[in-house]
């Protein structure tokens, strides 16, 4: 019998990994960011944004399709 055993050095740290893909989805999905702290367990929206902002979508985008073009 073989027994797996975990490498992290190799591969990183898959709860990491599994937080990032929960919060990816909601954001994804636009939910509002408050509802995004509350599930993540981050006691400000601050913790959030600094951990996440980067997967928010820009204003630039958010505005996208708001007005048909000609």
């Amino acid at each position: 019998m073989k027994i797996a055993i975990y490498d992290w050095s190799t591969r990183g740290n898959p709860f990491h990994d599994l937080t990032h893909f929960y919060a990816s989805s909601p954001i994804r999905a636009n939910l509002n960011p408050k509802v995004i702290q509350t599930r993540l367990g981050h006691a400000t929206i601050a913790e959030t944004m600094d951990t996440y902002g980067h997967l928010f979508p820009d204003d630039e985008d958010l505005g996208r399709g708001a007005v048909p073009q000609r």
